[in-house]
């Protein structure tokens, strides 16, 4: 029987010792992260504790291996007390003395009331049949307080838990924000209140009403029993009468006729009794330093309190203010006494200069509509109107905090980016493509609720934030309604548009700790949709949110290679058919990526073009290529000498600064005229007709050759050789592919070759993979070819060992 006890105590203490080692693990791997150590901690810490003190005595306990259980409740983050049943402190934890600031053997076998004044007595007095939270304030720092009672088994008493999680940035941050919204209205109804009052005695032409006027306003402000103002005698200055008195409606007839006032005691003489007031004066019947008199005005009037007010006007104390109480001891504070002064200050001013009232009042209000167009302009875009990114972010920052707290209120966000709307804005201009996004605005915010949100947050992008919905369904609801929106077209000027949106959709999740997160998913759900193709809607999930994090890594990785010059130019040789011999070769560039390895084109070429990194990427292919031209012209002089042809991207024909860096390549290498050729696609003149028209023009003044790529696979083909300096056109691989298939491929490149012909241009076969594609070529009289058949891209090096041996392409 004692051998079996003796397995079980063992058994039990290994597992003690097991939750003990596996929460210093936690720690000391770094597991820091407050947003998960005080739920998982605190929890697993008390559940330790269940175990040790509900299994075992307090000797068993203290048997065990002390210097384990000890260092894994030392470690925990959070502050915990152990109570007895008296609620007296039996042990904490250093993150425990550490609020307290005392040390551990004074504290021990204190009340933890003494320790935590602010502590609710029925935290610790509830059953126990679910943990309760609280709130306590101890040395100024805010917790939410869970307590646990643990039954010893064999002992008479219960052991309790008290476990603090400190939450005093977000009780500061909420208590700011409060106080903030509070002085925000009192300015406002301050500022209401003066406009009103200067509207009032604007009207009023005569003294007594006026000040009866005033001592009404402040009797309805202030709630008091009953006001009485003075103001000077013009015709002896040292006395003063009383132009204004005023009593709340329930004040009895015989209060008003009594009219005792401390002013009236000394019969219109009372600079004596302001001697020593200055601004303003509160009594009370029971000061303990009154005069007789003022006892006796007490006593007659039946007020408990007084107020005394003194208001200079034109310099000198000239309007004086008493203000009766009877109900109650009153001590009015500060903001209520400035009010006063200054409503009695306008009182004073409408009495000596009415036009200055009325100047004070109309600069009071042309001031407030420009706070009221600052305010506005600072969270609103200019040119929708709609709410900007800083608002934007103020409601969705409110609709993650109440979700959080709540679980409820579901929200969601879509992002949107129009589709094309760049052709249209650089075709129709600026100011056309600002009406279309206004126009845009109005047509989201007519398919939202008007508790959703929608703001314009730059260039072409909106989003839009849903509250209170029930699911995701919602939010496809509103994509649909949308897109539905957009598709009816818009009238711009004299032009009829039409556009649609590339929208992402994110659902609000308990795991958002910040706007930024939302957003981020948002944009990442939007880029998928965009990737399909536009004029649609993606719903974000993990995979997104990998993608863009690739994309970031890419686009890093990027900018590192062009820093390092990881890239690397190869060549693929063009063939002139008659000589069986390269004339020229294309610059394609790769990419040495130092973990993947050499990256295809295809896998960063556009995301260069999208982020606006291919201009630098470019430059130096442009540079390395017409370095190696001049080289290889050098070396292996002929006539005509050889060429080298270089793609030019979308984004770099839109960009002037082309120009320069191709005249200071060309002087720096000085190449043999018209051997360097820039390869542009239709596509990318379709987009900027002028400006690309501009620089082409100039590019051909510095002996640059021009080449229409992928001829043949746009609709315009035929309206761009007309209007562009094209020299040359390289037919598109995909007729090439196809000719043995399909007779009308054939006839098309025929009719493509035939064309160059009659308008003077050579026409370079793309994509050649076999000798019967050549063959065929030349029977159409295509006499120039590029392809895997000759040669697939290859380092400079090789090229050298080509045109060394005079290789011949048969």
């Amino acid at each position: 029987m004692m051998g079996k006890r003796m397995i079980s105590v063992l058994k039990n203490t290994a597992l003690i010792i097991g939750f003990c080692l596996l929460i210093g693990m936690i720690f000391q791997v770094g597991f820091n992260n407050k947003s998960i150590v005080p739920g998982l901690v605190a929890y697993v810490s008390c559940g330790l504790f269940v175990v040790i003190t509900s299994r075992y005595s307090a000797k068993q306990i203290n048997d065990m291996n002390q210097n384990i259980k000890e260092k894994a409740f030392d470690l925990i983050n959070s502050p915990i007390f152990v109570l007895d049943v008296e609620d007296n402190v039996i042990d904490i934890n250093p993150a425990a003395q550490k609020i307290i600031n005392i040390s551990k053997a004074k504290l021990l076998g204190l009340p933890l009331q003494k320790l935590l004044t602010n502590l609710s007595e029925d935290l610790l007095d509830f059953k126990f049949e679910k943990t309760q939270t609280f709130e306590l304030m101890a040395n100024g720092r805010w917790y939410v307080c869970s307590c646990l009672k643990i039954r010893n088994q064999g002992e008479s008493f219960d052991t309790k838990i008290l476990v603090l999680d400190e939450v005093t940035e977000q009780k500061l941050t909420d208590k700011t924000i409060k106080l903030l919204e509070s002085e925000s209205r009192k300015l406002n109804e301050e500022k209401s209140i003066f406009m009103e009052s200067i509207s009032m005695f604007s009207d009023m032409n005569k003294p007594e009403l006026i000040f009866n006027a005033l001592a009404e306003k402040i009797i309805a402000l202030l709630d008091i029993t009953s006001i009485f103002i003075f103001y000077p005698d013009h015709a002896n200055p040292q006395y003063n009468k009383l132009v204004a008195d005023a009593y709340r409606d329930d004040v009895g007839v015989h209060e008003k006729g009594s009219n005792t006032s401390f002013l009236r005691l000394h019969q219109g003489v009372f600079q004596e009794i302001f001697d020593e007031v200055k601004d303003y004066k509160i009594l009370h019947t029971d000061d303990l330093d009154l005069t007789e008199s003022q006892r006796q005005v007490f006593k007659e009037s039946s007020c408990k309190s007084v107020l005394l007010l003194t208001v200079k006007s034109r310099g000198q104390s000239d309007i004086y203010i008493e203000v009766h109480e009877s109900r109650k001891f009153r001590d009015y504070n500060i903001d209520e006494i400035s009010l006063c002064q200054s409503l009695t200050m306008l009182a004073g001013i409408a009495n000596d200069n009415l036009g200055l009232l009325n100047k004070l009042g109309l600069a009071i209000e042309e001031r407030t509509l420009v706070e009221e167009r600052s305010q506005y302009d600072t969270y609103h875009d200019k040119v929708t109107g709609l709410p900007n990114r800083a608002l934007l972010i103020d409601r969705l920052s409110q609709a993650l905090g109440r979700y959080k707290r709540e679980e409820k209120n579901a929200y969601a966000v879509l992002l949107l980016d129009l589709d094309k709307f760049k052709i249209i804005n650089d075709s129709l201009g600026h100011r056309a493509g600002d009406q279309l996004l206004a126009s845009v605005g109005q047509r989201i915010l007519e398919s939202v609720r008007d508790v959703d949100t929608v703001a314009r947050i730059g260039g072409d992008e909106y989003v839009v934030l849903l509250v209170d919905i029930k699911d995701i369904g919602d939010a496809i609801f509103t994509a649909d309604r949308i897109q539905q929106s957009l598709s009816k077209g818009f009238l711009i000027g004299s032009h009829e548009v039409f556009t649609s949106a590339s929208i992402g959709i994110t659902m609000g999740r308990v795991s958002y700790d910040n706007t930024a997160d939302i957003l981020r998913d948002a944009d990442a759900s939007m880029y998928c949709a965009k990737d399909i193709g536009g004029a649609c809607y993606a719903i974000y999930d993990e995979d997104m949110l990998y993608q863009a994090r690739q994309l970031l890594d890419t686009l890093n990785d990027l900018r590192r290679a062009i820093k390092n010059k990881e890239f690397e130019v190869f060549y693929q040789p063009i063939i002139s058919f008659s000589s069986n011999r390269p004339i020229c070769f294309e610059a394609l560039v790769r990419w040495h990526h130092p973990e993947r390895g050499l990256i295809n084109p295809n896998d960063f070429i556009p995301i260069a073009e999208e982020h606006g990194l291919i201009g630098a990427i470019g430059e130096l292919v442009l540079k390395a290529a017409c370095k190696q031209l001049k080289i290889w012209q050098d070396k292996f002089p002929q006539e005509p000498p050889l060429s080298v042809s270089v793609n030019i991207s979308a984004k770099q024909l839109e960009d002037a600064r082309l120009i320069e860096v191709v005249r200071n390549i060309i002087e720096e290498n000085n190449p043999a005229p018209g051997s360097l050729i820039l390869e542009i696609t239709e596509s990318s003149l379709i987009r900027e007709t002028e400006s690309a028209l501009f620089i082409l023009t100039e590019l051909k003044s510095l002996g640059v050759k021009i080449y229409l790529d992928d001829f043949g696979v746009g609709y315009s083909s035929l309206n761009i050789l007309h209007k562009f300096p094209i020299d040359n056109i390289k037919l598109d691989r995909l007729f090439v592919a196809r000719m043995a298939e399909d007779q009308k491929d054939i006839e098309i490149v025929r009719t493509i070759v035939e064309l160059g012909i009659q308008l003077d241009k050579v026409v370079v076969a793309e994509g050649i993979e076999s000798q019967g594609q050549r063959r065929l070529l030349q029977e159409l009289n295509c006499n120039f070819g590029q392809g895997f058949y000759f040669s697939m891209p290859v380092k400079s090096y090789k090229i050298n060992r080509m045109l060394t041996k005079a290789t011949c392409f048969v």
